[in-house]
C-alpha cells in the first residue's frame, strides 16, 4: 500500500510538471502575454543574480566610513546631515520623526550646542539587500559637547542607492548608551 501510494505521488508530481511546462512553453502563449524573461525584463534579476555582495557590501561599510571621515571636520549637525538622501526620515531622539535634511537641520540648529558639538561613529555591522540597491549600517557613535564630556551612543542608518549612483541615508535613528568599552571591530 505504502509503496502505492509514493508511485501515486509520483504520477501526480510528473503530472504537474508536464502541464506546467505547456503552459509557460514560448511557442504557446500569444506574444503579449509571454513571461517578462522572454521580452527582456528580467534582465536586471540576471545582473542582481550575479552581485557579488560582498563587493557591495565592502562599497557600502566604505561609504560610510567615508562620511565619518568628514564628520572630523565639521560640527554635529553637518556630519548628522550631509549623508542624508533628499526624503530622508530622522528619527530624532524622543517622539520625533522628519522628512528631508532640511527638516533635520532645523531640529539640530535649534539646540545652540549642537553647532559647537563633534559627532562621531563607528559602523560595525553592514549588509545589503539581494539586488544590493538597499541596505543598513550600525555601530556606535560619540557626541563630544563643547564643554568636552562625550556621550556615547548607536545607531543605525538604512541606505539606498540614489538615482545617481551614490549611496545616501533614507532613514537615521540614533540612541544613547551606557558608557563603557565596546568593540569597533566588525563580525565576519
Amino acid at each position: 500500500m505504502r509503496c502505492l501510494s509514493f508511485v501515486t505521488v509520483l504520477c501526480c508530481l510528473a503530472s504537474v510538471a508536464c502541464t506546467a511546462d505547456r503552459a509557460i512553453a514560448p511557442s504557446t502563449l500569444p506574444s503579449s502575454s509571454a513571461p517578462s524573461v522572454v521580452s527582456g525584463e528580467g534582465d536586471e534579476a540576471l545582473a542582481a543574480a550575479h552581485l557579488d555582495l560582498r563587493e557591495v557590501r565592502a562599497e557600502l561599510l566604505a561609504v560610510d566610513r567615508a562620511y565619518a571621515e568628514a564628520a572630523k571636520s565639521v560640527n554635529l549637525i553637518d556630519a548628522l546631515v550631509a549623508p542624508l538622501a533628499p526624503d530622508a526620515v530622522f528619527l530624532a531622539p524622543g517622539p520625533v520623526i522628519l522628512r528631508g535634511p532640511d527638516a533635520a537641520r532645523a531640529l539640530l540648529s535649534a539646540t545652540p550646542n549642537n553647532a559647537l558639538s563633534k559627532w562621531s561613529w563607528a559602523a560595525i555591522r553592514v549588509d545589503v539587500s539581494s539586488d544590493g540597491k538597499e541596505g543598513y549600517t550600525m555601530g556606535y557613535t560619540e557626541l563630544t559637547q563643547p564643554s568636552g564630556t562625550v556621550l556615547p551612543g548607536r545607531y543605525v542608518a538604512y541606505w539606498a542607492i540614489q538615482t545617481d549612483g551614490t549611496w545616501k541615508v533614507e532613514a537615521y535613528k540614533r540612541i544613547p548608551r551606557a558608557e563603557g568599552a565596546v568593540s569597533l571591530t566588525p563580525p565576519p
